[in-house]
């Protein structure tokens, strides 16, 4: 089933998986898939299974670490490269029944690049603390062919302390490496979570910086860059903030100078009785057009031309 790339981990967890891997070759992948294959037969065994092996680049050489007996949480990557589905394949073979397809079937099913993303309830200011609380909103990108959305969760549930706090998997798929990291970050826009503090901001950037672009992705790429990337989000906060304040401000302003041109007698009735303009309460309650209101406010003196 080829290859996935889980270089891009914090705390040694996975964040961003990939396939096919980036800068593979095909005799690399030839190599390193028959020595997974030749780690099952040496032990008997049969089902599905991910072994994983870690890679020097300096050297070309690759050494393994450890077989996973079962499929792992980003095995929808690969299910969206090889068009097959993993699940339904496991308990085919649990069962008793042969593989539905030959390992040229499955190398010829391999199609385009997909990346899948972790979405987690952690704060990347704070070495990914893992945070709990309610789900207060969740809103997550919509499903489609080329993009897929797993989740536990849903808004209104809580992340707790008793299981991992990732809230939910954000699998994208385009025809080559480019195009599918260009429809991750364009979900990841579309991800609207309040509640705990979440790691979406974190990933993409992670996901837009020039080095994960290129393809150099290796272990220390979040560690080595954390503190840019952290920056990143200080810097995008503050902005946000000061575009707030800015916004506030500009109201304030309106109000102070707008409002002493009006008219400030009180406006007492059964439903309103507060200082507001008479003519604002007018207009909401007695639509009217804006040269009547001006004719209105001439005729009052409280308008010059």
């Amino acid at each position: 089933m080829h290859e996935r790339d889980c270089s891009v981990q914090r705390r040694h967890q996975k964040v961003l998986e990939e396939s096919p891997a980036p800068g593979m070759s095909a005799e690399l992948r030839q190599k390193m898939g028959q020595s997974a294959v030749d780690a099952a037969l040496a032990v008997g065994y049969v089902g599905a299974g991910t072994v994983e092996f870690i890679f020097d680049a300096a050297t070309g050489e690759y050494f393994f670490m450890e077989m996973n007996t079962r499929l792992q949480v980003e095995h929808p990557v690969t299910e969206m490269v090889m068009r097959r589905d993993l699940v339904q394949w496991q308990l085919h073979v649990a069962a008793g029944h042969k593989l539905p397809a030959n390992q040229k079937e499955v190398t010829a099913s391999a199609y385009g690049a997909s990346i899948e993303a972790r979405i987690y309830a952690e704060n990347p200011n704070n070495n990914f603390l893992p945070h709990t609380g309610k789900l207060v909103f969740m809103r997550t990108p919509p499903a489609a062919d080329d993009l897929r959305i797993e989740s536990g969760v849903r808004e209104g549930d809580e992340v707790s302390i008793f299981y991992d706090p990732m809230i939910s998997k954000l699998v994208c798929w385009g025809l080559n490496r480019s195009a599918a990291l260009a429809r991750m970050s364009s979900a990841l826009r579309e991800y609207q979570i309040v509640g705990p503090p979440t790691n979406i901001e974190f990933v993409r950037r992670a996901v837009a910086h020039p080095v994960f672009a290129k393809g150099q992705v290796e272990t220390s790429f979040i560690p080595v860059r954390a503190l840019l990337l952290c920056c990143c989000l200080c810097m995008a906060a503050t902005r946000r903030l000061t575009l707030l304040l800015l916004f506030c401000g500009y109201l304030i302003y309106l109000y102070r100078n707008i409002r002493p041109i009006c008219y400030r007698q009180p406006v007492k009735s059964a439903h309103i009785n507060c200082h507001w303009p008479r003519s604002l309460f007018y207009c909401v309650r007695n639509p009217v057009s804006v040269p009547k209101l001006r004719r209105m406010h001439t005729h009052r003196g409280m308008i010059s031309r």
